[in-house]
């Protein structure tokens, strides 16, 4: 079975940079974006749109498990405020919690079965 390495958040700066480590591996790389796709010059990059409140589309999970997953990479996340704990609004710790942490979580589970 071919191997994949899964990359969530692949078209934001952190994420572009860990696609563009693993192209030279020679193996398929799954890379998502939320608005827009990176431009990347190898045929083994597979992009697909991802919104955490809709779940990885299923062609793409259906074409990511004929694949061994080698690697999940998730740099999905948004920026704090930067302010002091007690000067940061609650809803911004759910806005936070929710993208950097439970959107994790969901993939996670989504995808376990295919990781071990």
């Amino acid at each position: 079975m071919d191997e994949c390495y899964l990359v969530f958040g692949g078209s934001g700066d952190i994420g572009s940079s860990i696609v563009e480590l693993l192209i030279p591996s020679d193996v398929v790389v799954f890379s998502s974006y939320a608005r827009h796709p990176r431009s990347y010059p190898d045929r083994n990059v597979k992009q697909f749109k991802y919104i955490s409140t809709e779940g990885i589309p299923q062609d793409v999970l259906t074409e990511i498990r004929r694949y061994k997953i080698k690697a999940l990479f998730y740099s999905i996340g948004i920026s704090s405020s930067k302010k002091s704990v007690v000067k940061s609004g609650l809803s911004e710790w759910l806005n936070l919690f929710q993208t950097n942490t439970l959107t994790f979580i969901e993939i996670f589970q989504e995808l376990y079965n295919d990781l071990v």
